[in-house]
């Protein structure tokens, strides 16, 4: 079996996954000035749990619903983990949600 003429590409950062994760890894490295390279085995934005989401999510910062709050979504998020996952990294999750809502408006997302 011959596997033919390899190429090499050279990047600062590589991004494996072409998810929403993956995408808003990708975009943060590139406004570091980092040359980004995104590899994916679907279609970037349909990979994984960004296509199972449906572009559904929670937003702890009362956009949606003045009930939602960073401590009411760390609540949620804990009870939900059973208490097993890491809560000051939930934390700072919850702390920086409402923010990513404007940047992905500013990316086109329309909600």
């Amino acid at each position: 079996m011959r596997l033919g003429r390899l190429n090499a590409v050279s990047c600062d950062v590589l991004v494996i996954g072409g998810g929403g994760a993956g995408l808003r890894a990708a975009i943060a490295a590139r406004e570091a000035g980092a040359d980004v390279l995104v590899v994916s085995k679907a279609r970037a934005g349909y990979a994984n749990n960004t296509m199972i989401s449906k572009a559904t999510f929670a937003v702890p910062s009362g956009w949606a619903d003045p009930r939602d709050n960073p401590e009411a979504f760390l609540k949620d998020v804990v009870n939900g983990g059973r208490f097993m996952n890491d809560q000051h990294l939930v934390a700072a999750v919850a702390g920086q949600a409402g923010a990513q809502v404007g940047f992905l408006e500013k990316c086109g997302v329309q909600f």
